[in-house]
């Protein structure tokens, strides 16, 4: 025997000695602090801290054996028939799918195992595992917010350096009747495996999402023990923690609990606990579902090899609790060995030699409701050499008496099934959530449900809701490839009846853990019905029968009529109810009922039949005075027409329909027609119109032209407004005439000769007499242009500029020479012109022949000097280089020039065909580009400054 399994021994001895007396203190909170969850998101993610990879310190366990002490008193001693927790359940159905699934937190490589635990209110579901605390939406899986689980905690509470420590074993919960959270967690530094934390927060609202109280006790003054796997539980009184003490060295020494006065830590005033040494190993608390119990109860594994647990409660006040004695060893027919393959790796998987560690049989979770203690964990079957890990559940009462206690078990040794967490609704239905499997299994999330109404020491078979994707192997340097350590199942809040369980996986990618919720329904919402049974109509006054899908898990139907005047019901329960119509729609809601509440809603709406309403008749084609013979009618359409009653009146009038139209023979006189509807609920009002006989318009008499009518112009012609036409038609004919237009004006386009112009006023029955103009004759339009006999010229040099238009005898010409002396100056020409002064001049000639005008421009450019010999304007000197050139050129000063110069050159005709400004000279010239310009002479003149110089210059290529 080694010296560390001799001093767990004694250590066993003295602390589970059922004889031994609690020892209890009363302990305070070391520190304290607030932190709000969703600033210390935002500052985590702005500023990322790299996580060491880390084990949670349980790997540090030196494993052990449970020492065995019989119970002092027989009579404590509990159990069911031999057999009865192995019921034979192939006749349940299988455990019902899950509404939803989602995942939690994927690992992010940094710790081994995740510790999965969380909670969830109506809105959130919280996820606390060994490297974070996260929050997600439980109805869009959004991710809300994730912290890590130290930066949650903070150094305040830690501590830093040698003396302070990370964090693990966090466990959460939702107390639904405080509507507030609770997150616990333990500390201790690793490396020395001192300055042991016990770490507690409450929210301080509703929203996990807000502020949190945090407080951190310290475990041992004396750094002699550090405390390991926390749980917890709560009821009116207390936040109950509990734990296991181990030496630095790693051997067990004892168990400790923590009961925390709950208005304190709710008012985040303090946590002040009273601090209860007892006798056995993990001493679970329970999650307390009763608003008035004043009692916490607490379980833990007693006697393996009796099949036996133990059960003791506290009492007392908020601020002192006291720990009962044992009341009783609830014991199963069923023993177990406390762990399988000598506490080293045991599951099987697919795809991988590698198993998964399965830990002992140590309670990780219990419940207490409607006066029973329920718990759920690992036993390891058989007793003497275990093949297999398999979960063993039980329902207890409070004295102690076994309920209900049944496994989850693959005699085959097939299938394990590891780390069970067990939850329990208002109507005593319970969930087990746990891991699953085999060497043709990926390590799975699975549950089985057992229900009330299925019997007792039943349970569903499994189902599971997230296969894993891979094998799973990871120890970071350990001996163990840790799975678990836990898992946590929850009663839905919302309704206290549906469940959440949080259960660990595998992801794709290699050695990842993953962690997925499901939410079960216990109780189905039931589904919308749909109407089946309506009537074809339901008239004002009238009673019918409308009727829904029957639903064989609805035990009831409620039914609601929201109506106008005048409806009722006969009220109902079933899947059918009779209406009685009133006046205007009705809506009528379907509901089927549950023992879990009601379903989905159906509504319509029930619009009731009248007589028809009146009919608007409509005339449809022309009912002229001889042709055709007849007409066509129509109604306007009524939903809740099934006849038309037509009726026609006058001499030689005739027709029968009952649809929405009709033709009728028409008369030679006054017509009448009526209509009315009929439906099974009677014959609405009658629409008569008067109809009156109709003629062809009258003739047209006149068209009205514009004057003058000038060749090739637009021209707008115009008749009176004749009686009965409702469009005209217009025809155009002539040389270069044409036009269209359908009312009592047209825009014409008028030819070079004589043209006719035609209307005629039509309406629906036919053309009126048409009325021609005739004769039409329009003024010739001149064309005007010129030529002249050259575009550049000297002062005082006459230009000749020759008339080569068009214009028709007694055409008027005006000429405007811009300030030049012409001669003669009138009339055609040719007329001679010179200008006294240099510059640019515009020579325009404008013709009349009738009012028919036409007016036509060109410019003349008289130089500086004759011809392009160099003109120079002030002390300017510059000169062209190269001179000729291929468009490209400088032109070179005599000296630097710093003011806007401007450059423009003109070609033969005084044409300027290129401008460019410069700001300023760079070395004495500046460099041309005018590429574009053909080859030839052209005239360069240079500004500056009120000077210019003017230098001929030659582009060849």
């Amino acid at each position: 025997m080694n010296s560390k399994l001799y001093l767990f021994i004694c250590a066993s001895v003295l602390f589970f000695a059922p004889s031994l007396s609690a020892q209890t203190t009363t302990v305070h909170e070391s520190a304290k602090g607030v932190v709000n969850f969703m600033e210390l998101a935002r500052y985590e993610k702005a500023h990322p801290v790299a996580w060491a990879k880390k084990k949670p310190k349980k790997e540090e366990e030196e494993e052990t054996e449970r020492v065995v002490n019989p119970p002092a008193d027989p009579s404590l001693v509990y159990m069911l028939p031999t057999g009865s927790e192995h019921p034979v359940h192939a006749y349940l159905p299988v455990s019902s799918a899950p509404k939803d699934t989602f995942q939690a937190k994927l690992s992010d490589g940094t710790t081994i195992p995740p510790d999965t635990h969380g909670a969830v209110d109506s809105t959130y579901a919280v996820t606390a595992i060994n490297s974070s605390v996260s929050i997600r939406n439980r109805t869009t899986h959004a991710s809300v917010s994730s912290v890590s689980l130290d930066g949650f905690w903070g150094t305040a509470l830690l501590g830093t350096g040698t003396t302070g420590g990370s964090s693990y074993d966090p466990r959460v919960f939702y107390d639904p009747y405080a509507k507030r959270w609770i997150l616990i967690a333990v500390s201790v530094n690793s490396s020395s495996m001192q300055y042991s934390k016990l770490l507690i927060a409450v929210s301080q609202t509703s929203s996990p999402t807000g502020s949190w109280y945090k407080f951190a006790i310290v475990t041992d003054a004396s750094n002699a023990t550090w405390l390991d796997f926390p749980t917890a539980g709560f009821n009116k009184q207390w936040v109950v923690v509990s734990g296991n003490y181990f030496t630095t060295a790693g051997s067990s020494t004892n168990s400790v609990i923590y009961a925390f006065n709950k208005s304190l830590l709710l008012a985040g005033t303090s946590a002040t606990a009273t601090r209860i040494v007892p006798s056995g190993f993990t001493v679970c608390p329970a999650v307390t579902y009763d608003s008035v119990e004043p009692s916490m109860f607490l379980v833990d594994v007693y006697n393996n090899n009796a099949g036996q647990l133990r059960l003791r409660k506290l009492t007392g006040t908020a601020s002192t609790a006291v720990l009962s004695g044992t009341i009783g060893y609830p014991t199963s027919s069923t023993h177990w060995n406390y762990q399988g393959n000598n506490g080293n790796d045991f599951a099987p998987q697919l795809g991988s030699s590698q198993k998964l560690q399965t830990n002992d049989d140590r309670i990780n979770n219990v419940t207490y409701r409607n006066g029973k203690v329920w718990c759920a964990h690992n036993i390891f079957l058989p007793s003497s050499t275990p093949n297999r890990c398999s979960i063993m559940w039980w329902a207890i009462d409070t004295t102690g008496a076994v309920s209900q206690n049944a496994t989850i078990d693959d005699a085959t040794a097939t299938q394990f099934y590891m780390f069970p967490s067990l939850s329990v609704n208002t109507n005593n239905d319970a969930l087990i959530g746990f891991s699953v499997s085999s060497s043709s299994l990926h390590p799975s999330s699975a549950y089985a449900l057992h229900s009330a109404s299925d019997g007792n020491n039943t349970t569903r078979p499994m189902y599971i809701y997230r296969h894993g994707l891979t094998s799973y192997y990871q120890t970071f340097g350990g001996s163990q490839n840790r799975w678990g350590d836990y898992s946590q199942t929850c009663v839905d809040p919302r309704n206290d009846l549906d469940f959440c369980t949080l259960q660990e996986t595998t992801n794709s990618s290699a050695n990842l853990w993953d962690t997925w919720w499901a939410y079960v329904q216990v109780c189905p919402t039931r589904a919308m019905p749909a109407l089946v049974i309506t009537p074809t109509s339901l008239c004002a006054g009238d009673s019918a029968l409308y009727s829904v899908t029957s639903d064989t898990g609805a035990t009831s139907y409620t039914w609601t009529l929201s109506t106008s005047t005048g409806w009722s019901t006969f009220g109902s329960t079933t899947d059918s109810i009779y209406l009685t119509a009133g006046t205007g729609v009705a809506t009528v809601t379907a509901t089927p009922n549950n023992a879990c509440g009601a379903g989905t809603t159906l509504t319509f709406t029930v619009n009731p039949t009248t007589a028809p309403p009146l009919h608007t008749i409509n005339t449809l084609s022309p009912v002229c005075v001889g042709t055709p013979a007849t007409a066509l009618f129509s109604a306007t359409p009524r939903n809740a027409t099934t006849t038309y009653n037509w009726q026609i009146f006058g001499t030689g009038w005739s027709g029968s329909s009952t649809t929405d139209s009709i033709t009728a023979n028409v008369g030679t006189d006054t017509g009448m027609v009526i209509v009315s509807g009929t439906n099974a609920c009677g014959t609405g009002p009658d629409d008569t119109i008067r109809v009156l006989l109709n003629t062809v318009p009258s003739a047209a008499t006149a068209i009205t032209a514009p004057s003058p009518l000038c060749s090739g112009s637009t021209a707008v012609f115009t008749t009176p407004a004749v009686t009965g036409a409702t469009s005209y038609t217009w025809t155009v004919s002539g040389t270069g005439w044409s036009g269209t237009s359908s009312t009592t004006s047209l825009s014409a386009t008028v030819g070079t000769g004589a043209g006719s112009i035609t209307v005629t006023p039509v309406n629906s029955c036919g053309s009126g007499t048409p009325f021609t103009l005739i004769g039409i004759t329009p003024t010739i339009t001149p064309t005007a242009s010129f030529t002249e006999s050259v575009h550049v010229v000297n002062p005082n040099t006459n230009v000749t500029v020759t008339f080569t238009g068009t214009a028709p005898a007694g055409t008027t010409y005006t000429w405007n020479f811009n300030g030049g002396t012409a001669t003669p100056g009138t009339g055609a020409g040719p007329q001679s012109v010179k200008w006294p002064h240099s510059g640019t001049y515009t020579v325009t000639v404008t013709l009349n022949n009738g009012g028919c005008t036409a007016t036509y421009s060109d410019t003349v450019h008289v130089n500086h000097t004759a011809g392009i010999a160099e003109a120079t304007k002030g002390d300017l000197n510059a000169n062209i280089v190269p001179n000729p050139n291929d468009g490209s050129f400088d032109i070179v000063f005599d000296q630097p020039i710093h003011e806007p110069i401007m450059i423009k050159i003109a070609d033969m005709q005084g044409r300027i065909v290129y401008t460019k400004e410069f700001d300023q000279t760079t070395n004495n010239k500046l460099a041309i580009t005018a590429n574009g310009l053909p080859t030839g002479t052209y005239a360069a003149t240079i500004y500056v400054d009120g000077l210019f110089i003017t230098k001929k210059m030659t582009i060849n290529r």
